[in-house]
């Protein structure tokens, strides 16, 4: 496909029903997600799908226990944020921002 079908493709107006999956779907997953708490509790008891939401891991991923932990600390959850953060610090895919992370839980102590 050439560049100016790509761009016709994405430039082009939503069907209904695209329109439709975004007014009924669309908005409803925003509104679920707009309580830091729903968050919280999505990342800490949901198993990750690819049918709906996803991309924040698995439960023992990296990504995820980071999330975790910083989305508990926003809520005034130290223990849940602490127990979190501490598995992120010494996680290799997090190697660079151990410091900042380790700041970070200093400040909770």
């Amino acid at each position: 496909m050439c560049f100016t079908s790509i761009l016709r493709v994405t430039t082009s107006r939503p069907s209904a029903a695209t329109r439709q999956g975004i007014a009924t779907e669309g908005f409803a997953w925003f509104q679920r997600f707009s309580e830091m708490h729903e968050v919280l509790r999505t990342l800490m008891e949901e198993v990750e799908t690819n049918d709906g939401t996803w991309g924040f891991g698995a439960k023992s991923s990296p990504v995820r226990t980071l999330c975790i932990g910083y989305i508990a600390l926003c809520l005034g959850k130290t223990q849940i944020a602490t127990e979190h953060l501490k598995q992120a610090a010494i996680s290799p895919s997090y190697a660079q921002f151990r410091e900042q992370i380790e700041a970070q839980l200093s400040s909770l102590r």
